[in-house]
């Protein structure tokens, strides 16, 4: 909060909340990381996991395809994308 305006702490942040279980507080975060010009990729697999985490893996699964759709170098994204994508019917 020190820093508001900075993508990267913001983000940080962001994830921290989400190992926290603070969902909510995450998200918003997250989005203000992505405001300031966090990478999107990077927020896209952050908000994955927060959505994958509040039971909404439709949302996640948008936010996974997004990430590895910016970033396909990204194994984590693809890796939570396929084990997602598998659970489904």
């Amino acid at each position: 909060m020190l820093s508001p305006d900075h993508a990267g702490i913001r983000g940080a942040y962001g994830a921290a909340l989400y190992l926290a279980g603070e969902l909510d507080a995450a998200r918003q975060n997250l989005l203000a990381a992505l405001a300031l010009g966090a990478p999107a990729w990077r927020v896209a697999y952050h908000l994955g996991l927060v959505e994958e985490s509040a039971g909404r893996v439709d949302a996640a699964l948008g936010h996974y395809r997004e990430s590895v759709a910016s970033n396909p170098t990204w194994p984590q994204s693809q890796a939570r994308l396929t084990a997602l994508e598998r659970q489904q019917p």
